[in-house]
This record gives C-alpha cells, structure tokens and sequence, in this order.
C-alpha cells in the first residue's frame, strides 16, 4: 500500500492506528487543514471528544474543539468499514474523497 498523495505520512499512520486498533468507536477523519497560511489535506483519528493525531512519529492527542480550532478544520469522516472500502477500492491510505483548497 503507498502512502496517498502528500509527501507526510498523516494518511498512512492515521489507516494503521485505525486498522490495528479494535476500538469500533475510532473513526479516521481526513480534512483541510490550515498551518502557515497554507491549507493542505491531513488525517488523524477521533474518539468521543478526542482527537488523536499518529503522524510523524508521535501520537498527541488534545480535544477536537482545540484540534479544529487551531487547524481551522473542514472534514470529512471514515469508520473502520468504511476505511477497509476506500483502502481497497483506491489502493492507497488516502487522501479518499477529500478536495482541498490547495490542491494538497
């Protein structure tokens, strides 16, 4: 599996957590989202009122109110069936359907 069509690994960290976990309340959620005045495309993961953030080499994890304030989010949501669909329908851990402002 490649990891999508960013340089980062957000979308490919984000499927394994969610893939590995067994926590059915886990949902994978990919989004724009904006960071130094440019917005680009991301994944993390959402529990309740929790988002959980696996790229890079480290999991943080803060409440989603202040994930999406901080990243001035828009999303879209994926549950553990739905991430299995869009894996292996398109090949790749994503981004599936999002459509950022950047084109990133």
């Amino acid at each position: 599996m490649v990891l999508g069509k960013t340089k980062g690994d957000c979308y490919y960290a984000a499927f394994r957590m969610i893939t590995d976990s067994t926590d059915e309340k886990l949902l994978l959620v990919q989004g724009e989202v904006e960071g130094g005045g440019v917005k680009h495309g991301h994944a993390w993961l959402e529990k309740d009122e929790m988002a959980i953030d696996p790229s890079n080499g480290q999991v943080r994890k803060m409440p989603k109110d202040l994930y999406y304030a901080i990243g001035n989010i828009s999303k879209t949501f994926n549950n553990k069936k739905e991430v299995r669909y869009w894996a292996v329908k398109t090949g790749h851990a994503g981004p599936w359907e999002l459509i950022t402002e950047s084109g990133l």
